[in-house]
């Protein structure tokens, strides 16, 4: 089986990863789909980071003795899964490694916007008014998807004492579910973790944000395909909300990136949300399963229909 490059796998984890079978991990990161194909070789199973192009029919054509493709990703987008299946492909992408890294990202974000820590680092003793923050105690959060990174934001909310809306293609037991435009009116936080698929490509844009209370700060955790990320920080230019704060998709576009930072009321940090020791060890800890059930034969249609965005 061949292993993506990058991984610091542990010498207990390298003798797990013997158990299962003889690997080789790749050189180098392949970046494209052709790449990644050269990479291969003969490999059986493969462990693959999200790819720039599309791995579909041709690529599978091409890797005649792939039978199993465990992924460096929650995100499948770059992988074309009917062709999978149609080349008899399992396929097993990470599930839930990165939701509580990522979660806890969104409440540190939220504080700082909160409780004015942007200003209040380096304000002198005229500027006590302008560090006032707001209590999340007794506020309401709507978020919109209630997959792994909603339920535990759903978690750490009401453990401030915040009342807590979800909007979810699927009623999740404990949660109070409503459609989204009465969660945007009554919420005063809106936390936006929605799949990428092609289902809700652009779903998140001005129109659907049109309900927003005007003191209401927005945090997506979705990619940039979902949301709509220059109509929402138009909305916070505006005052239509009072802050947006998203991350960058990778790879960054610099110029982007400065002209994101120019702009009023919006936050926008790198790709890095998940990007904590823990989510790593989870990461590989869930490659290995992974590994080892598709070694075994297992297959598992992944459920592109639930958020388990992990911010790669």
């Amino acid at each position: 089986m061949d292993l993506a490059p990058g991984i610091r796998w542990s010498a207990g984890e390298r003798a797990t990863l013997l158990s299962i079978g003889r690997y080789r991990q790749a050189p180098r990161r392949p970046v494209t789909v052709e790449q990644a194909v050269c990479l291969l070789g003969e490999a059986d199973l493969a462990v693959l980071p999200p790819l720039r192009g599309r791995f579909g029919p041709g690529a599978f054509a091409a890797t005649p003795r792939l039978r199993g493709i465990a992924t460096c990703t929650t995100n499948t987008a770059w992988l074309d899964l009917a062709a999978a299946r149609a080349a008899g492909i399992a396929v097993r992408p990470l599930r839930t490694y990165g939701a509580p890294s990522v979660a806890e990202w969104v409440f540190a974000t939220l504080l700082y916007e909160t409780r004015r820590l942007g200003v209040v680092v380096g304000a002198g003793p005229g500027d006590r008014d302008a560090c006032r923050g707001v209590d999340l105690y007794g506020k309401t959060v709507g978020i919109i998807g209630a997959g792994a990174i909603g339920r535990r934001c759903a978690e750490i909310a009401r453990g401030f004492g915040m009342d807590v809306l979800v909007h979810n293609r699927t009623t999740v037991p404990g949660l109070s579910h409503c459609p989204v435009d009465e969660l945007l009116r009554r919420s005063d936080v809106v936390i936006v973790s929605i799949a990428s698929t092609g289902d809700t490509r652009g779903i998140i844009n001005r129109a659907a944000m049109a309900s927003c209370r005007p003191h209401a700060v927005v945090i997506s955790v979705s990619r940039q395909d979902v949301v709509d990320v220059e109509a929402l920080c138009a909305l916070a230019g505006d005052g239509r909300i009072a802050r947006f704060v998203f991350e960058l998709d990778d790879p960054v576009d610099e110029a982007d990136a400065a002209r994101f930072a120019e702009m009023p009321r919006v936050l926008a940090t790198r790709h890095i949300a998940w990007f904590t020791d823990e989510a790593h060890q989870r990461e590989r800890a869930e490659i290995i399963a992974n590994l080892r059930a598709l070694a075994a034969g297992g297959d598992e249609e992944p459920d592109t229909q639930q958020d388990r965005r992990n911010g790669t």
